[in-house]
């Protein structure tokens, strides 16, 4: 990130974190561009979402039943198959210079939350 160490007391990366091809390398970025005691918060699909997760998080959204198709074949045809499991979030925010994390899931999403 073309940002000066320690600039950021927050960093919020969402629905982007599957797109990233080094994602360790961009976890560890994020640490070094937050402040001492900030934190980063990555919000994406989760890779185990299920046909009824995605229906219930479409039907949520409230959307009409040509943009609900169109977007319940992107998600799990394009989003959910690129999307992190909870041990690959796991193995990653371990292998980073973060000192703690919490992941918890919601829907069809994971939070991850990232403490310097």
């Amino acid at each position: 990130m073309p940002f000066p160490a320690e600039s950021f007391d927050l960093i919020l990366c969402r629905a982007a974190f599957k797109s990233f091809s080094r994602p360790v390398e961009a976890i560890d970025e994020m640490h070094r561009v937050l402040k001492p005691a900030g934190r980063a918060v990555i919000m994406d699909v989760r890779k185990d979402a299920s046909i009824l997760d995605i229906d219930a998080y479409i039907r949520s959204v409230g959307w009409g039943w040509k943009t609900a198709l169109i977007n319940r074949a992107i998600f799990r045809y394009l989003l959910i198959p690129r999307a992190y499991s909870r041990e690959q979030f796991v193995r990653m925010t371990e292998g980073s210079r973060f000192r703690g994390s919490a992941i918890s899931e919601s829907g069809i999403r994971f939070e991850i939350v990232l403490e310097k």
